[in-house]
Parts: structure tokens; C-alpha cells; sequence
């Protein structure tokens, strides 16, 4: 059915942009830049084969193809699914909203024969400047699930757009669906997505405390940070070759240790975000869920901008289970907590998971010690979600301390060894579970896409429990239910008292 539909719509797109894209692979004469220069046949080994003229090169990955000419020719592809279904006007806004993405500094305006070409077609052309024009094009078909959706944009220089037009339409026209490997199923929300990968065994380089199993062919570092001779630190950090995946466990960067400001404290001078003596942080006990957000927001936002939450949740059942197991140590209070986020990067949407422990001891006379218990997450492209959790949760469940490195940490201490040994494999076990509802909410994400690239959230009525589609941006949004007007406000206040509040959520 995805190769039936998919060429289906390829069609479409190929009667808007004017050609047929029936000539055979090889020598065909075509009009416009390339058919003097020869076609070839792409296969790719992700699935899919297409017709580009020689000299072009085609990239695969971050959920869209492209097909590049050497004087600034472009073809993209890029198939979506988004929630709910589709009209014209809200198509157009899909279009404008990715054709922003790939060319944000262009204006889009409708074309001399109109937005719509088609039942389910819209369209756009991007305003000529001394660089590149650009045309872009939606063709969407809806389901139960949703809208399947297929974005295409063609591009070149101004004075050979006209006759790149059939060399555009051919290229499109010749794109077939081949298969859909192992590691492709498991990104689009079925099957295992490490059933394709291999894994070798990573050990720290800095003092060969500990090591993790790791996929072949990724890039991992990471070790052992010392501080003040008694403080240390541990992280690994491993990335895909393409780097659309990054897993993370630890922070070197971060502190993991913090004293609250307190009355004595505050009368020696110190004042909270100064460093205490021993060069220990003073803040506040920080919730886990409120520390993931700030370590989101201050080490992830500065690269991938538009962030917008995804799940925020505090974790009190994960550290019940570790009490009822025995390894908490009574008298601390510890919390865990886990956020979930959408970012753009790169002109493409990213998904990212981070989970955090934090816990304080008794206050000993002089102020109360907290410290980061854990800290580890992963950021992948939308489409590579739960590839990104998997190899997550694979480094943590083959974790292992090096037993000489940590008997001489601790002169021997066997049985602490054992119990930390104990704790991780517990620990991991509850992040499986967790990981379940995980990838349950992934398939959502998946279709939230579309939301997130056009510009939009979702919004619920808890009165009526309807949920509505709102332009993205505000801090509250309100309805009025006898116009059916939702209005959104950056304040918490009410435009008019026949307007009530409305939840934001991606539930």
C-alpha cells in the first residue's frame, strides 16, 4: 500500500510541475539543463531508487530526500503524517509552514492559477531574488489515523528555472519505493529499531573505570572527570555517523553537588548562584522534573531552537520502587522526574527524552546538601525517536563498573561494589517499563510533526473535552463557546469574561 500511494501521489506532483517522467534511465533526451549530460539511476540502500541527471547528487536522511544539481538545482522530497485531517486552507498553512523551514528568508505567495491545484493538492512560489526561485508543493490524502501527507520542493537559479522544469518533473516521476529495511521499521513505529544494528563494548579511556555497549560505527567519548582531588564525574556521550541520534548518561559540565542557601550561609556573604567554599554551587533544592527543564533549556535550546514540551512529569513511583528494594537511604528525600520536547535543528524537527534524579540529605546545622543522583536522555530527528531510546536504554542495561578500578576507590569495599551493581540493574529495569509509555507516545509525536513545522498546537476544552488545533506562540489560549472563537493570550487573563481557559497538551 506505501508503494501504491506513494507513486500515486508522485504523479500528482509531476502534472503541477509540468512534465511526464516516462523517458527510460539511460539517454533519454530531455529538455532543459541535464539531458545533454546523461541520466543515471540512484539506488539507495535505504529503500528507495530515483533518475537524476550525472553530476547530481542525492541525500538521504532527516526524514526527506534531496536531489542536488552543481548549479544550485534541488528536488526534495518529504513524507509526513499529521494528526487529524486535512482541508485546503489548513494544507496551505502545512505548505507555508515547511516551505519556511527549508527557505526562511523567502517570501511565499500564491501562484497566477491559485492556492489549490486538484482535490487534494496546494501549492506555493517563493518570490524570484538574484539567488534561487523556488516552487513548492502538498499533496495529502486523508485516513483514520490522520493525513498522510507529501511535501515537494523544486529549486534553481532564476534564468534556467524555465528550462529546468522537465529535468524537475522527471526526477520526481522516476522516485520508487524499494523496500523498507529493519532500522527504517523500527524508526516508523514497528518492529525492533537496534534489530539491524551491531554493538561492540566501549571502555572509558580516562581511567578505564567502567564501559558500555555502544552501536558499531558510532562516535562515543566520554570518562572520568576529577575536581578539588576528591570530587569526580562521570559521563559518556555516544552519536550516529550522521549525527541525527545523540545519546547521553552524565554530565561532566554539570555539578552534582549543591548546598541551599540558609541563614548562616547568607551572613558569611554568600548569596544563591555564588560558589560556596569548596567551590560547591548554592541553589535551592531543585525537583528532578524542574532541573531536566533548566538543563533542557540551557544545554539543548542554545541548538535547537522553537522548544516545545512535550511531557513534563515528576516520577514519585520509580523512587517507591527503589525504596521498596532498599536502596534508598532513609532520612534523604529524593526525587525523579523526565521531560520529553520537540526542537528544530537544521531546518528538521527533533524529538528528546532526559530523566534526572536529585536528592537532599538531613540539614547538619550549617544548610542542606542536594545532589544530581542521575542524569541521562537522548535528542534524535523525529523520525528516529525510538532508535535514539533504544541505544539509550541498551548503554545503561550494559553498563559495567570495572570491580579494580572501584576497589580501589573505596580499599576494597566488595559489598558496595555489589550493591551499586545491584541498583543499576534495578534501575534499568524500571526504565524498560518506562520505556513502554515511551514509545507509545513516539507514534504521537510522529504525527504531531506536521503540528509543530506548520506552527500549531493542541488545545483542549476541559469542559467539553473537544480538542482544537490553535496557532502556537501563546502562553494561554481561551475559547468562547458560544462564537467558537479560541484566542490565545501571553498573560493569564481572560480577553473577555465569555471566554474560558483551555489545556495545551499533546496527550
Amino acid at each position: 500500500m506505501l508503494k501504491i500511494a506513494m507513486w500515486g501521489m508522485l504523479m500528482t506532483a509531476c502534472a503541477f510541475f509540468g512534465g511526464s517522467g516516462n523517458d527510460s534511465a539511460e539517454g533519454g533526451s530531455q529538455g532543459g539543463q541535464g539531458g545533454s549530460q546523461g541520466w543515471m539511476r540512484h539506488q539507495d540502500p535505504s529503500g528507495f531508487e530515483l533518475e537524476i541527471p550525472r553530476g547530481w547528487r542525492v541525500i538521504a536522511g532527516q526524514g526527506r530526500i534531496a536531489a542536488e544539481g552543481p548549479n544550485m538545482e534541488r528536488v526534495f522530497i518529504m513524507p509526513l503524517q499529521i494528526e487529524g485531517q486535512l482541508d485546503g486552507r489548513r494544507a496551505q498553512g502545512v505548505l507555508m509552514g515547511l516551505s519556511s523551514q527549508l527557505w526562511p528568508r523567502q517570501k511565499w505567495v500564491m501562484p497566477r492559477s491559485g492556492w489549490q491545484f486538484g482535490t487534494n493538492g496546494v501549492r506555493a512560489v517563493g518570490l524570484d531574488d538574484s539567488t534561487l526561485r523556488e516552487t513548492t508543493a502538498l499533496w495529502w490524502a486523508n485516513t483514520p489515523r490522520g493525513a498522510t501527507v507529501f511535501f515537494y520542493a523544486v529549486a534553481g537559479q532564476p534564468a534556467s528555472y524555465q528550462s529546468l522544469e522537465p529535468v524537475f518533473a522527471r526526477v520526481l516521476g522516476s522516485f520508487r519505493v524499494t523496500h523498507v529495511n529493519q532500522q527504517q521499521a523500527g524508526a516508523m513505529g514497528g518492529g525492533d529499531p537496534l534489530a539491524s544494528m551491531q554493538f561492540q563494548r566501549w571502555v572509558d579511556p580516562t581511567e578505564n573505570a567502567f564501559s558500555i555497549e555502544a552501536p558499531a560505527g558510532w562516535r562515543v567519548s566520554g570518562g572520568i572527570k576529577r575536581e578539588r582531588m576528591i570530587g569526580r564525574r562521570s559521563e559518556f556521550v555516544a552519536q550516529s555517523p550522521d549525527g541525527q541520534v545523540t545519546v547521553r548518561s552524565g554530565d561532566v559540565n554539570v555539578p552534582d553537588t549543591y548546598i541551599e542557601p540558609s541563614q548562616t550561609i547568607m551572613s558569611l556573604g554568600y548569596r544563591e548562584g555564588q560558589m560556596y567554599s569548596g567551590g560547591i554551587p548554592i541553589y535551592r533544592f531543585m525537583p528532578a522534573v524542574v532541573f531536566a527543564t533548566n538543563y533542557v533549556q540551557m544545554n539543548v535550546g542554545r541548538n535547537c531552537g522553537n522548544l516545545q514540551w512535550l511531557a513534563q512529569r515528576d516520577r514519585p513511583d520509580y523512587v517507591q520502587q527503589l525504596a521498596r528494594q532498599g536502596f534508598l537511604v532513609q532520612g534523604n528525600h529524593y526525587t525523579a522526574g523526565e521531560v520529553a520536547f520537540t526542537c528544530q535543528a537544521g531546518g528538521q524537527p527533533y524529538v528528546g527524552y532526559l530523566f534526572v534524579e536529585t536528592y537532599a540529605a538531613p540539614d547538619m546545622g550549617v544548610a542542606t546538601m542536594w545532589y544530581l543522583k542521575a542524569i541521562y536522555g537522548f535528542l534524535a530527528s523525529a523520525n528516529r525517536a525510538k532508535e535514539g531510546d533504544a541505544v539509550l536504554q541498551r548503554a545503561i542495561g550494559s553498563f559495567q563498573l570495572n570491580p579494580q578500578w572501584w576497589a580501589a576507590q573505596r580499599q576494597g569495599e566488595a559489598r558496595t561494589a555489589e550493591d551499586l551493581r545491584r541498583y543499576n540493574e534495578f534501575s534499568y529495569n524500571l526504565q524498560k517499563q518506562m520505556q513502554n509509555e515511551r514509545w507509545a507516545s513516539w507514534d504521537r509525536i510522529a504525527e504531531q510533526r506536521g503540528d509543530v513545522l506548520s506552527g500549531q498546537t493542541r488545545v483542549v476544552d476541559p469542559q467539553t473535552g473537544q480538542a482544537y488545533k490553535a496557532q502556537s506562540g501563546s502562553n494561554y489560549y481561551w475559547i468562547d463557546p458560544t462564537r467558537n472563537v479560541i484566542a490565545g493570550t501571553n498573560l493569564p487573563y481572560q480577553p473577555t469574561w465569555d471566554f474560558r481557559e483551555m489545556v495545551q497538551t499533546y496527550r
